[in-house]
């Protein structure tokens, strides 16, 4: 029979707690990384009334290790700001509010939306291109983190 004892077991399996080696600074990557692509995406909304930029918010996943962060908005019509629209007939009672404060006439712009439909806004792509750089750090400095804790 041969028996071993392990000094130390507890320090290793102490440093080995992904909740408390990995969690914090993967946290910490995941919140400012969305709150900068947030931002960013914010600036480049076309404001109208104000709604569109408003509803755009971030998302970190819960729990110890967040595995996914999100920049999303719930609005219906953020897929149309993003992508743009081919020519479609829309009713001049959708535009009536938005024409009028543009000073603007709804059946003209009735008719160039039902010829050429509207344009592509890619607040949200470029929102992610202007942050990517940064938002790199963010995970880099996560990275060196945890290896910081890996070492204590």
């Amino acid at each position: 029979m041969i028996e071993m004892e392990l000094f130390g077991d507890k320090e290793l399996l102490k440093k080995l707690d992904a909740d408390e080696l990995v969690g914090p600074p993967l946290r910490h990557a995941f919140e400012g990384a969305t709150e900068l692509i947030e931002g960013e995406v914010k600036l480049g909304t076309p404001v109208d009334m104000g709604n569109l930029r408003r509803d755009i918010t971030h998302e970190v996943a819960s729990g110890p290790i967040p595995l996914w962060g999100k920049v999303g908005t719930h609005s219906k019509y953020a897929k149309p700001v993003e992508f743009g629209s081919k020519p479609h007939w829309t009713s001049v009672r959708n535009l009536e509010g938005w024409a009028r404060r543009h000073h603007v006439n709804p059946y003209a712009v009735q008719r160039k939306i039902a010829k050429h439909g509207t344009p592509a806004h890619r607040m949200f792509e470029l929102g992610w291109k202007s942050s990517e750089r940064d938002v790199e750090e963010y995970f880099q400095e996560a990275a060196k983190a945890i290896e910081e804790r890996f070492g204590r």
